[in-house]
């Protein structure tokens, strides 16, 4: 397995074991970080490169279904 497939796989698994609802905040404020960070404004902390990334596309209704998903792999 190749490190990045490593990574992922370990990323996966960790959040598998969260509740949907938590999920799906910790993405909200990846996102919101994101925001924050392109206007200026100050407000949410949440750095993470990947994940602030990752959610900075996401709608709240992709980040629910996401959030569904990743749970029911538990």
């Amino acid at each position: 397995m190749e490190p990045k497939e490593k990574e992922f796989q370990q990323l996966v698994s960790g959040c598998s074991a969260q509740h949907a609802d938590y999920t799906a905040s910790q993405l909200k404020a990846f996102r919101q970080y994101s925001i924050n960070e392109q206007t200026g404004s100050e407000g949410v902390e949440r750095v993470n490169a990947m994940m602030n990334n990752v959610a900075m596309g996401l709608t709240n209704e992709e980040i629910d279904a996401l959030s569904q998903y990743i749970a029911g792999l538990h």
